[in-house]
């Protein structure tokens, strides 16, 4: 989490427009960045899904770890991919799509998040909340339109629901992903008090046949739950489970 390309040292995340968008910390700027930064960084520019980069005249700018010379063209790309990096002084700003939309996401390596982050901390590891799964599979692919705490909307792959039983109830949870790996998103009666209110993710082995294992020791909290300019998907309103599941990882709101 301490990664200097961890998302704790995020400090902003801006909608890219199409057309020009000056950053700095320059009130008129269009994209305004911390005070700490240059009054003027340089333009971005973005014609659909291609976007430049000019510094502005005078500012120590590196695109890549090699100075800013000119009009650069930048790429962009979904993680894991890496896109260009824009460096100066304590801070590195990148492009990401999300859905339909693109984010300038700013880092600071003074960031507040990263200072302040205290560790994680779980409940006891039980037993009874590693359980068997039955992967029942859409009749067809389909993808779903996730909400995103950007406001976005994110398109994810799901290939059916998973189904289990804890404490003698009957319960299922979409899933979503492809390859080797599935990704569960949910809410339970914990998501108030003990764990964080925006629910945890946990990830599951994509099955051969039809059974897997669902391990919710292993449920983490999203990104989201340690600095609020991260990019989270939100759990679907029907992956909100009835019961308590007092295991993985608990949440202590940053104060």
């Amino acid at each position: 989490m301490r990664s200097t390309k961890s998302p704790l040292f995020l400090s902003g995340r801006f909608i890219i427009e199409p057309g020009d968008s000056t950053l700095g910390s320059d009130p008129e700027s269009k994209i305004v960045l911390p005070e700490r930064a240059p009054g003027q960084v340089g333009t971005i520019t973005r014609q659909g899904r291609d976007f430049h980069f000019l510094a502005a005249a005078g500012s120590a700018v590196a695109v890549n770890e090699k100075p800013a010379a000119g009009r650069v063209s930048l790429h962009v790309a979904a993680s894991p991919e890496p896109s260009d990096r824009i460096a100066f002084g304590d801070f590195h700003a990148a492009i990401r799509p999300v859905g339909a939309d693109f984010y300038l996401l700013l880092l600071d390596k003074q960031s507040v998040f990263a200072r302040n982050f205290k560790g994680k901390t779980w409940f006891p590891i039980q037993p009874e909340y590693c359980v068997p799964a039955e992967l029942v599979r859409s009749e067809h692919p389909i993808t779903q339109s996730v909400r995103d705490t950007s406001g976005s909307t994110r398109t994810l792959h799901s290939p059916g629901d998973l189904v289990f039983r804890i404490g003698g109830q009957n319960l299922r949870l979409e899933a979503f992903g492809e390859g080797d790996q599935l990704l569960i998103m949910f809410r339970d009666k914990t998501s108030m008090h003990e764990t964080y209110p925006g629910g945890r993710f946990v990830e599951v082995a994509m099955p051969n046949g039809k059974l897997t294992t669902i391990d919710f020791n292993k449920a983490y909290n999203p990104y989201c739950a340690f600095n609020p300019d991260a990019m989270c998907p939100i759990p679907p309103e029907r992956n909100r489970l009835p019961i308590r599941i007092a295991a993985g990882e608990t949440y202590h709101a940053p104060r």
